[in-house]
């Protein structure tokens, strides 16, 4: 069908962009109905639509006592967190890319709507998810504790870049502001030595907001960027000083420079690799599995093409017309 047919067919649901059709559909029932065309149209969105989450922008009362709050997709991390911030909350550490973001395409895209947590763990931001399916229904997942088993319904759009569902809003799960930062700065010998101390101190719950790391005179030149309540940080700071003599770390005065560039995800060995080969790289999202870095590491790509993890057999369950676009 042609552009004009599709735009006759949505009626006032579509809007023309510089670069075609788009949609911007301010509730679920909005969004069904644009779905709905889609399907009777033999249309696909991504492709002869693009979809604005720019009316989804409400944001709810946090409740204080859990420190959840809820968020339609289309407001961005950075609004969420200001607006975290001003009542004693936060949405914890999370890099400058992702914060640029809406939670929809946080949620949805290659970053999977994870963040890290104390012990080096990765841990969804959403607790539970609002999103409409491609028959038209409106799913919404329930907050489980964290200690639950059975499946998680989450993780059928966390991700997923939208084939499976779209997110139209969200609980997310927030954390006691951070009221001190603190940097350290120090040198160690080895880029496998400098690994296995940022390893060792995530293991100890160490809370590493940012690492910024560089190669000069043979030694790996680390600047660690802490963040938390005082008592915590403080704590971190001894626990990283006392493991680096045992490791041939001291003590360093060099100060790191921010890098430009794009945000990969990369494992601990590409790190040493990159280490190794004298590039400096800044990190986020530290956990135990991986890492969110900038500089010249291997990595998988998180700019908003990503590469999508879902199988094609539930594109097919799911949405078999493929109004939600099928796979990327």
């Amino acid at each position: 069908m042609s552009a004009a047919e599709l735009r006759h067919a949505l009626g006032p649901l579509c809007i023309d962009g510089p670069d075609g059709l788009w949609v911007s559909p301010g509730s679920e029932r909005a969004l069904v109905d644009v779905v709905n065309v889609l399907k009777a149209q033999g249309a696909q969105l991504h492709r002869d639509v693009r979809l604005s989450r720019a009316a989804l922008v409400r944001v709810g009362a946090l409740q204080p006592q859990s420190g959840i709050i809820e968020a339609q997709a289309g407001v961005t991390l950075s609004s969420l967190e200001a607006a975290l911030q001003a009542q004693g909350q936060s949405l914890g550490s999370l890099s400058p890319a992702a914060l640029r973001l809406t939670l929809g395409e946080f949620l949805e895209g290659p970053y999977a709507g994870l963040r890290s947590v104390a012990g080096g763990r990765l841990e969804p931001l959403s607790m539970a998810l609002t999103a409409v399916m491609a028959d038209g229904r409106v799913v919404q997942t329930h907050g489980s504790p964290r200690s639950a088993t059975g499946p998680d319904l989450n993780a059928l759009f966390l991700g997923a870049q939208s084939r499976l569902g779209v997110v139209t809003q969200a609980l997310v799960r927030s954390v006691p502001r951070a009221d001190h930062r603190e940097l350290l700065r120090v040198s160690l010998p080895t880029a496998q030595a400098t690994v296995d101390w940022l390893l060792d101190c995530l293991a100890e719950g160490c809370s590493v907001a940012a690492a910024r790391l560089s190669v000069s005179s043979g030694r790996v030149q680390a600047e660690l960027e802490l963040s938390g309540l005082l008592a915590a940080v403080q704590r971190d700071a001894r626990h990283l000083q006392r493991r680096l003599e045992p490791l041939g770390g001291r003590p360093s005065g060099t100060v790191a420079e921010p890098l430009a560039g794009p945000e990969c995800e990369a494992t601990w060995p590409a790190v040493t690799q990159a280490l190794m080969a004298g590039h400096r790289l800044e990190l986020f999202r530290l956990a135990q599995a991986s890492v969110v870095a900038v500089g010249e590491v291997v990595g998988q790509s998180l700019h908003a093409e990503g590469p999508w993890q879902q199988g094609g057999e539930l594109l097919v369950a799911f949405d078999a017309a493929r109004a939600l676009g099928g796979s990327p």
